[in-house]
C-alpha cells in the first residue's frame, strides 16, 4: 500500500494536466478504514492536486482540508506542507487572495521545518505567482530571487526552479526590468527545464515589447506548442499582446477569444489570470 500511494502521489506532483483519477480513488478506498497515517494524508493530498489540475476546486479543497487534518493528527510535517501547498492553489482559484498568501507563507514555513526541499521550492513558485497576480510584483521579485538562489544551492534550478524562474521573469517584465528578465530566461531556456513552455512565452512578450516581432512570434508559437492543456487558455495572451503591438486589433481579439474558449472548456467560471505562468497549479 505504501508503495502504491507513493507512486500515485509522485505521478500527481509531476503533472500539469488532469491524470486518471481511478488510482487516487482506489488508494483512498483502501485506506478508508485504516487509522490516520502519513500514507493516508499523502493519498488525499495527491487526489486534491489531481482535482486542482482538472479545475474541480471545491472537491480539491475538501480533500486538502482532510489531508491537513490527518497529517496534523499524526505529526506528519512533510505531508502537512504539501497539503498546504495544494490548498494554496485551491484558494487562489476561489479568489481568496489574503488567505492564499497567508497559507502560502505557512506552507513555506512548514516545508522548511520538515526539511522537504522539493515542497519548499514549490511554495516559492506559488508565492511568486500569487504576488505577481495580485499586482505586487516588487514583492514577487524579492521572494523570487530568494527562492531561485535556494534552487541553485539545492541543484533544482532546472526542476522547480524552472517554474519559479518563469513566474519571476514575468514580474521582472511587468516592472520594466527587461535586461534582468532576459538574462534569467536565456540562462535556462537552453537545455531541459521544467518551465520549458513558460519561458518562451515570457521571452516572446519581452521581444514583442522590444519591437522584435518576428522573433517574438517564434517564441510565442513555441510556447503554444509546448504548453500543457492546463495552461493552454492563458498562453494565448502572448499572441494577443504581440498583435496589439503590431496594431492588428482583429488578430488580438481573435487570440483572446481563442484563449477564453479553451479556458472555458476546462472551467466555465474561469477568467484570464495575470499570466500563463506555471505557479498556480
Amino acid at each position: 500500500m505504501e508503495l502504491m500511494v507513493s507512486a500515485v502521489a509522485s505521478a500527481a506532483r509531476g503533472r500539469t494536466n488532469l491524470p486518471d483519477r481511478r488510482p487516487f480513488t482506489q488508494a483512498e478506498q483502501l485506506l478508508a478504514e485504516a487509522p490516520p497515517s502519513p500514507t493516508q494524508a499523502r493519498a488525499l493530498a495527491a487526489h486534491a492536486f489531481a482535482l486542482v489540475l482538472g479545475r474541480r476546486t471545491e472537491e480539491a479543497k475538501a480533500r486538502c482540508e482532510e489531508a491537513l487534518r490527518v497529517a496534523r493528527a499524526v505529526g506528519a510535517r512533510t505531508e502537512e506542507a504539501w497539503a498546504l501547498r495544494v490548498l494554496v492553489a485551491c484558494l487562489w482559484h476561489l479568489g481568496e487572495l489574503d488567505r492564499t498568501i497567508s497559507v502560502g507563507l505557512e506552507a513555506r514555513r512548514v516545508a522548511e521545518e520538515a526539511g522537504d526541499a522539493e515542497t519548499l521550492m514549490t511554495t516559492y513558485v506559488v508565492l511568486v505567482a500569487i504576488l505577481g497576480g495580485a499586482g505586487r510584483d516588487h514583492d514577487a521579485i524579492e521572494i523570487g530571487w530568494e527562492g531561485y538562489r535556494l534552487a541553485r544551492d539545492l541543484g533544482l534550478e532546472r526542476a522547480e526552479g524552472g517554474h519559479l524562474a518563469d513566474n519571476l521573469a514575468f514580474s521582472l517584465l511587468n516592472v520594466g526590468h527587461w535586461a534582468e528578465c532576459e538574462r534569467l530566461i536565456r540562462e535556462l531556456i537552453v537545455g531541459d527545464c521544467w518551465g520549458a513552455f513558460g519561458l518562451p512565452h515570457s521571452l516572446g512578450v519581452l521581444l514583442a515589447r522590444h519591437g522584435e516581432f518576428e522573433a517574438a512570434r517564434e517564441q510565442l508559437a513555441l510556447a503554444l506548442q509546448l504548453g500543457p492543456p492546463y495552461f493552454e487558455g492563458p498562453t494565448w495572451l502572448g499572441p494577443a499582446e504581440l498583435a496589439i503591438w503590431e496594431s492588428r486589433d482583429e488578430a488580438a481579439t481573435a487570440a483572446i477569444a481563442e484563449g477564453q474558449r479553451r479556458l472555458a472548456e476546462r472551467d466555465p467560471m474561469s477568467s484570464f489570470p495575470h499570466s500563463p505562468s506555471s505557479g498556480i497549479r
